[in-house]
């Protein structure tokens, strides 16, 4: 590994390594997934976005609903009987006796066993439930397995195309290989409905998806900033910016900085340091953060990797605050990263674990998951799940709606019309308020923060002024900015 050294006007400095590149291009193209981070184990180096390996213990019993056994959340007995009948051009060649919707993952991956296993099994402890209430409209739905393997995308795509009426809380890691190729997804016209998406091809592809938690390329979420300014007005004046060296983790610390750019003061860009996604020495990269002077910092990459520059910085007696996005949400950073110098806050868009008592539908979401792993141990329950369980709740939502029309015809345009009149989505209060149908990322936020060696809320404190929306903080301007990305 080469030493570090100043690169640039604004003092990039690069820590390079060798490694498996095929490792980091993997995990580097997880960055751009929007959302969740998790409880639990994960490996995947991650920065902006979703923790695609990340495992959740649910401790069992969720002790009790606020809510009925039909109901999720908010969300009043989202599937029963009914009249549904499946548009039989679309139906695939399965048939239409019942929906049988693809699920993609890339759990059978050789480099990385179990990656996104949590999409498959969030869909099938949801699948379960629903089933068990009558269906969608009346349907049974019947889950087909799509592994792409992570690089193999291309050999799920006949069947995504040809043998299923939907695809739906699904993702693959590099979904733009969805996008290519004969017989690719905008070829074929299917309808998908993933858990996230991942890349600047897929996020900008928008008559190829429909996101219940969207993560468009050039509009992004702004309300964790706002929070920072009101409270360390002073120390985001020097912001760096710690980033993995790769092409892909860049762009997401680009769009940050755009954000930050955007918003103008008191913010303002100082020092972008990168480092090696694999095997670094992050002793180096507290060094050149200390040497670089910066008041806060910025930390995109995975958790564990935070964790290992945050006990490096408490060695160096390096003491500013540290923000980072919501995949750091996640114990892994707590074993290298507990009982840090300085304050480490963590933008969420969803409600946390620790207050599943004041959120009943992540109460649901946990019972729903501990169901499944009561008859799979292998079962991964991960924050990431939750954006896999709201597309799941956003289609049942459509195609009951469409159900519910004089032909009783549940097809692709009327699954489309129907989110676009849904408009609003909180997937029964899982997650903070989106907009599928005009794909509007998340207003609000929560802030987590280390305390010791656990996360608790930092921001909003629960009935002050500022927790507008069920706990969460709305500000009126700069809930989301508009960027220039390349």
């Amino acid at each position: 590994m080469s030493q570090a050294h100043e690169a640039s006007q604004r003092g990039r400095v690069a820590h390079r390594g060798g490694g498996a590149r095929l490792l980091l291009a993997l995990v580097a193209l997880m960055l751009v997934a929007a959302g969740c981070g998790a409880k639990g184990d994960s490996v995947a180096e991650t920065g902006g976005g979703s923790d695609g390996g990340t495992q959740v213990a649910t401790g069992g019993d969720s002790g009790g609903q606020a809510d009925g056994e039909a109901d999720f959340g908010t969300l009043k007995a989202p599937c029963g009987p009914g009249e549904g009948k499946i548009e039989k051009s679309e139906a695939g060649s399965k048939g239409t006796d019942k929906l049988y919707i693809g699920v993609n993952s890339d759990k059978g991956a050789d480099i990385r066993p179990g990656l996104l296993r949590e999409f498959w099994d969030s869909s099938n402890a949801y699948i379960d439930w629903c089933n068990a209430q009558g269906g969608i409209a009346g349907l049974q739905i019947e889950p087909v397995d799509l592994d792409g393997q992570l690089f193999n995308v291309a050999q799920y795509l006949p069947a995504a195309c040809n043998d299923v009426f939907a695809m739906v809380g699904g993702g693959s890691t590099f979904d733009n290989l969805q996008l290519q190729g004969p017989g690719n997804l905008k070829e074929c016209g299917q309808l998908d409905m993933p858990g996230f998406t991942v890349t600047k091809e897929k996020a900008e592809a928008t008559d190829t998806y429909i996101a219940a938690v969207p993560n468009p390329a050039n509009v992004r979420p702004a309300a964790f900033f706002d929070y920072l300014a009101q409270e360390y007005p002073k120390e985001v004046g020097d912001l760096a910016s710690v980033y993995g060296d790769l092409d892909t983790i860049r762009f997401v610390m680009d769009q940050t900085n755009a954000v930050l750019t955007k918003l103008g003061k008191p913010f303002g860009l100082g020092q972008e340091i990168a480092y090696a996604a694999q095997g670094q020495d992050f002793k180096l990269t507290s060094q050149s953060l200390k040497g670089s002077g910066a008041t806060m910092g910025t930390f995109i990459g995975e958790p564990s990797n935070f964790g290992l520059l945050l006990s490096s910085m408490k060695e160096d007696g390096l003491k500013i605050p540290m923000f980072a996005e919501s995949n750091n949400y996640d114990p892994l950073l707590l074993e290298k990263g507990s009982n840090p110098a300085g304050e480490v806050l963590i933008r969420l868009p969803h409600a946390p674990f620790e207050e599943a008592d004041k959120y009943p539908a992540i109460q649901k979401f946990e019972e729903l998951m501990a169901a499944r792993k009561a008859e799979d141990p292998q079962t991964k329950t991960a924050a990431l799940g939750i954006q896999s369980m709201s597309a799941w709740l956003l289609f049942t939502e459509a195609a009951t709606a469409c159900a519910e029309q004089g032909d009783h015809i549940i097809s692709h345009d009327c699954i489309r019309e129907q989110v676009g009149k849904i408009g609003e989505w909180t997937g029964g209060g899982l997650h903070s308020t989106t907009n599928p149908g005009t794909n509007e990322p998340a207003k609000c936020i929560i802030s987590m923060k280390v305390d010791g060696d656990k996360f608790v809320r930092a921001f909003p404190e629960w009935g002050s002024k500022d927790a507008t929306e069920d706990g969460y903080y709305c500000p009126k301007k700069n809930a989301v900015v508009t960027i220039d990305v390349d």
